[in-house]
């Protein structure tokens, strides 16, 4: 097999530590800076210039969500939605290279598969758990603005069947999690984050059962992911865009058991 020429997606502190790895090992790669819900097709003309010009370049996909046809020889990367069961992109990136994890790569990979309570199995401390949140945040553009907004917002939420929602001016939801997580019993979220960015459609991001998370993903053609995602029993994440955010609240709501 060629070398590996890798594709990056949306933003966050996992695939900015996933770009510092193939910096460090001289790896070819692209990145262009996308969101969240990325698609392969942003990369369409440089999959094909990998084809037609490395000469045994294998493309690896990296939480790009696959929207036209690749070549047989590519490799996709994700743990996000059908594919939640598997380990995090990072530690399949580190896997493929031959390289051994670090504790900050293991960390990151925590994170971003089951949040702070994966953080806290994995055996890290509260500081350090703070310390990849606060990156986290910094890594999806973050700013003290949106942190400020975030306060606000968190002091004025409405709850309704256990449900705690949220509205925000920004799409940075990491801020609102980050501030209620310690007050969810078991660390089990069951939150509603509006974004109200006064577009033709918000983006709602639900954080709770992960049976719920997957008919969001599936009603509204959104995405999820996490450890949990389907299963009603345990916790995951959803997120989707829509003209009609309430829809999707009341379908949080309505799906709760009391």
């Amino acid at each position: 097999m060629g070398y590996y020429v890798f594709f990056l997606g949306g933003k966050d502190l996992e695939m900015l530590t996933i770009r510092g790895l193939l910096e460090r090992t001289g790896q070819k790669f692209y990145d262009k800076g996308l969101e969240w819900g990325a698609k392969a097709s942003a990369y369409a003309e440089d999959i094909q210039f990998t084809l037609d010009w490395s000469k045994g370049g294998v493309p690896v996909l990296v939480e790009l969500e696959i929207d036209i046809k690749l070549p047989e020889t590519a490799l996709v990367i994700d743990h996000h939605g059908d594919r939640s069961s598997e380990e995090a992109s990072i530690l399949q990136v580190v896997r493929i290279l031959g390289c051994a994890p670090t504790w900050d790569q293991k960390l990151v990979a925590a994170n971003d598969s089951g949040y702070i309570p994966a953080m806290l199995r994995e055996g890290a401390s509260l500081e350090a758990v703070a310390n990849i949140r606060r990156r986290d945040r910094e890594a999806q553009g973050v700013t003290e603005e949106m942190e400020k907004q975030a306060e606000e917002a968190v002091s004025n939420y409405r709850e309704a069947r256990g449900v705690i929602i949220v509205h925000i001016p920004h799409n940075k939801f990491s801020t609102v999690t980050d501030r209620l997580f310690s007050q969810w019993e078991d660390g089990k979220e069951n939150l509603v984050v509006v974004c109200d960015t006064h577009g033709p459609e918000c983006e709602v991001y639900y954080f709770g059962r992960g049976d719920i998370c997957r008919d969001i993903k599936t009603k509204w053609n959104g995405f999820g992911g996490g450890q949990g995602f389907g299963d009603r029993t345990k916790n995951a994440f959803a997120g989707c865009k829509t003209a009609i955010p309430v829809d999707v609240v009341n379908f949080v709501v309505t799906q709760q058991v009391m």
